[in-house]
């Protein structure tokens, strides 16, 4: 491949026959990118490109249920589903000692693939896994959120983007739709069913056990933004120190960083590895 902005598309069939929509770009170090909740993989492309341009070979795709993929047998069992497809994904792609990076709610996604294929996960980087079980009040929380959702669908039944809407102004304040670029509000608003019936109340109700967590400390990194919500400050506190994990803290950034700072997970990992060299 010539160009960082070169790729390849394909559908890999999951064996129930779910066809996954997966794109690949550069040549190098192989690094799989999970995307967050309301995307899909044209949210990964300028940190694929990225990648790409930095001797890493980069594979985007798009979550069952999301996207151009397809939705057999969907919504299934949350991460751990999602994690079984990125298995499959793995072997069909031949991809050994990959790393993983995940964003949010597919953070969770990265632990769980992490969790099942230690042959072949490397690295796992995540960035604020909204793990709501993991901090005292994360149900009181979810349950704030989740009940957002509920009365906008009653109100309104059928508009899941209308009822994200509502989420995203409740989380992030009144406006925060109308601030959105356009086209990242087209990205989130064609997931939003995805975000509502998946990443909501299945993959971020995911418990991580103790033992759990220990055995992903050699692989994981995570990292967190200085400007993200106090509610995913804590959660990565409480996986930080549930499991002993790597962790660093991303001045002036917040939760979803890949979109508005192309290469910045792209210095991390070249740092990582610089620093498992020394």
């Amino acid at each position: 491949m010539s160009g960082a902005s070169e790729y390849t598309a394909e559908h890999v069939i999951m064996p129930d026959g779910c066809p996954l929509y997966v794109e690949r770009r550069g040549v190098g170090r192989p690094v799989l990118l999970v995307h967050a909740g309301a995307e899909d993989s044209t949210g990964w492309v300028s940190q694929a490109e990225a990648l790409a341009a930095a001797g890493y070979e980069a594979f985007v795709y798009d979550r069952r249920g999301t996207g151009r993929s397809g939705r057999d047998g969907w919504p299934v069992d949350g991460a751990p589903g999602h994690a079984r497809d990125a298995v499959t994904l793995l072997t069909a792609l031949d991809l050994a000692e990959v790393t993983v990076l995940g964003v949010s709610s597919g953070a969770m996604v990265a632990l769980e693939l992490a969790l099942r294929a230690p042959a072949s996960v490397v690295r796992a980087h995540v960035h604020e896994p909204p793990a709501f079980r993991h901090v005292g009040y994360g149900m009181e929380e979810f349950e704030r959120l989740d009940g957002t959702v509920r009365h906008a669908l009653a109100g309104t039944p059928g508009d899941h983007a209308g009822a994200y809407a509502a989420l995203m102004e409740a989380v992030n304040g009144e406006g925060s739709i109308a601030r959105m670029a356009p086209g990242r509000w087209a990205m989130e608003a064609r997931n939003a069913e995805a975000f509502i019936r998946d990443d909501l109340p299945l993959i971020a109700l995911r418990r991580f056990s103790d033992g759990e967590l220990a055995r992903l400390a050699p692989l994981v990194r995570l990292t967190v933004g200085s400007e993200s919500p106090s509610f995913l400050r804590h959660v990565a506190a409480a996986l930080r120190a549930s499991g002993g994990w790597s962790h660093q803290v991303l001045p002036g950034q917040g939760h979803t960083p890949h979109l508005s700072e192309p290469e910045i997970f792209v210095d991390l990992l070249v740092k990582a590895a610089a620093d498992e060299q020394t």
